[in-house]
């Protein structure tokens, strides 16, 4: 069922973009956002996009860091949790930034005390609060907009706005077409772990028209 969701999901995120909003957020690009003020952000961590719409006062984003680190003098592909990011931000474009780990020592100490960077386009740093998104199960396959909802909710959490403090973005019908759809199955694929391109392959062979 998970793998039938996502089959779903990726036919419903190929027709669907963003509106516009009062200024950007341009992300490093290892960092993925998944859910900026409640609206879904492209297609979720399949697609990072390095720049996101936000609106001038409180605004709420939830990302993921991903990036090569060394275990073992081995590459390997490092996926953090899910951080909450609680900012302010007026009509001036902002940037966020973290330092890039190198080992997986790094990245495990990273996840124990998370930190980034948000500067304004004078270098100026931008306060925010954080809170990590716990949840069982492979992330590919999450519900973030349900769970951030929920998070929000309980308001008992760092990075907890009220639904009313922001409005969604609301996604634009595009009309897909087969170069793009093959593009973002691709991306998708590559950005799978290797369980999950295991489980993705069986679900499609299942699924095979």
């Amino acid at each position: 069922m998970k793998m039938k969701s996502l089959g779903v999901a990726i036919l419903l995120a190929l027709g669907s973009g963003q509106a516009a909003a009062d200024t950007v957020l341009t992300l490093q690009p290892e960092i993925n956002p998944i859910v900026v003020n409640g609206g879904k952000v492209g297609n979720g961590i399949f697609s990072p996009e390095q720049q996101v719409d936000i609106q001038k006062g409180e605004n709420q984003i939830l990302i993921t860091v991903g990036q090569i680190v060394f275990e073992d003098a081995k590459r390997r592909k490092y996926n953090s949790p899910s951080y909450i990011l609680k900012f302010n931000a007026n009509d001036q474009p902002l940037s966020l930034t973290y330092d890039k780990m190198r080992t997986i020592q790094e990245a495990k100490a990273f996840e124990k005390s998370p930190s980034f960077v948000f500067t304004d386009v004078n270098g100026k740093n931008i306060n925010y609060k954080i809170d990590v998104l716990n949840a069982s199960g492979m992330q590919s396959f999450r519900d973030y907009q349900q769970e951030l909802q929920a998070y929000n909710q309980g308001q008992e959490g760092r990075a907890a706005v009220t639904i009313a403090s922001y409005t969604a973005i609301a996604p634009q019908s595009v009309t897909p077409n087969p170069a793009a759809k093959m593009t973002f199955l691709h991306n998708t694929f590559s950005n799978l772990s290797a369980d999950e391109q295991q489980q993705f392959m069986q679900w499609a062979m299942k699924n095979l028209k």
